[in-house]
């Protein structure tokens, strides 16, 4: 019984070694550099119609990979089909700046022609009919010009579909650290932005001052320091404050104290 589980050991083994080897084969290797160099000989018409394949096939990740190396190439930016769908891509992925942004430069590209000037409408309609213009603009006091929006919604989402698009942006913006002052784009309705209130409307540009979420460790009380400008600053006493659940003067409701995680 020993020496049958030995040999299925040793079988093992070595498909798994065949396995790496076959993957790692100088075959392989040749395979991926002809590869490489069929990329690099596709026109930009070859790229923009991979990219509205996977678009039709509903791969919207995949579509907005082939887009922006289309518009990259040259005369990408300003070849219309390019520019369009890469706003369409976008929206899917709810990559809203780039949609918006597209769907303008779109439009512009779509000259005199009524056709495309149509299907552009049609697009921007959809677009400012779900979604509203946020303008991020730094906070008296903040030094920091790179950070985080957190953001929340002022009461609940009762559309289901609504409710998952919103959670997908604040996902991304949470995540994401951006250069301050920014535009973004967020569903209709009543928010927070980093604890600031602020209501986006169609056709109503909203604009909000916020202190920024910045990460840092400090070395000397080894915490996580969550906050930005004036507030950031502040040292071990906030900490105790806050640690002795003493009453926060105004300064410290952006600042977070979390362990370090070892």
């Amino acid at each position: 019984m020993r020496v049958h589980k030995s040999s299925r050991a040793a079988l093992l083994l070595a498909l798994i070694v065949g396995m790496s080897t076959v993957h790692w084969s100088p075959a392989a290797h040749a395979q991926d550099e002809d590869e490489a160099a069929l990329e690099e000989q596709q026109t930009l018409e070859d790229v923009t119609a991979q990219g509205k394949l996977y678009l039709r096939r509903k791969r919207a990740r995949q579509a907005l990979n082939y887009l922006n190396r289309a518009y990259k190439m040259e005369g990408g930016e300003n070849s219309f089909e390019v520019v369009y769908l890469r706003a369409q891509a976008a929206q899917k992925l709810l990559l809203l700046e780039i949609a918006f942004e597209m769907s303008a430069k779109a439009k512009a590209l779509a000259g005199k022609n009524k056709k495309r000037l149509a299907r552009v409408s049609k697009f921007q309609e959809e677009l400012e009919g779900l979604y509203g213009e946020l303008r991020i603009r730094r906070a008296k006091g903040e030094t920091n010009t790179k950070g985080r929006i957190f953001l929340e919604a002022k009461t609940g989402i009762i559309n289901k579909k609504k409710r998952n698009v919103f959670m997908t942006i604040r996902k991304r913006f949470r995540e994401t650290e951006m250069e301050i002052p920014a535009t973004i784009y967020i569903p209709h309705g009543e928010f927070l932005a980093n604890n600031v209130p602020v209501t986006i409307k169609r056709d109503e540009p909203a604009e909000v001052e916020v202190y920024l979420q910045v990460q840092r460790l400090d070395e000397e009380t080894n915490w996580w320091l969550m906050g930005g400008g004036a507030a950031a600053a502040l040292t071990a006493g906030v900490g105790a404050m806050l640690l002795l659940g003493g009453e926060d003067p105004a300064p410290i409701e952006r600042i977070v104290i979390t362990p370090k995680t070892p």
